[in-house]
């Protein structure tokens, strides 16, 4: 999942939230007010597969590409109906040693290259 954050004008981020909900792929689109007086920041959860049409969406509604933010947010569980207890621990555990796995396989593939290549 991505974090869409977006910076503007008050008026404007409603219009543009109204328009975010409205598609595929987005949940929990949010307008908050921000602490400049006439500003606000919009907030949406955007899945991996809606990007590319959320972010034309945006183009569409001439949203300035640096007032426009995506962060990737690695869910590590949901609290919602459980007790939270060492479940919620060990999934982290196993979700950073994930990524490290994923890190020590891909420098072996790049190794792999440049020894082919001759590069090392």
């Amino acid at each position: 999942m991505l974090d869409l954050k977006l910076f503007g004008d008050s008026e404007a981020m409603a219009r543009i939230a109204t328009r975010l909900d409205a598609l595929a792929g987005t949940a929990k689109v949010r307008v908050v007010d921000a602490t400049r007086p006439g500003k606000a920041v919009v907030r949406a959860d955007v899945g991996h597969d809606s990007v590319d049409d959320v972010l034309d969406e945006l183009e569409r509604l001439t949203v300035p590409a640096s007032d426009v933010s995506l962060a990737r947010v690695e869910l590590v569980g949901r609290l919602a109906g459980r007790m939270a207890g060492t479940r919620l621990a060990w999934a982290d555990v196993l979700g950073v040693a994930a990524t490290n796995a994923r890190v020590v396989g891909q420098y072996l593939v790049f190794m792999a290259v440049c020894r082919r290549h001759r590069v090392l």
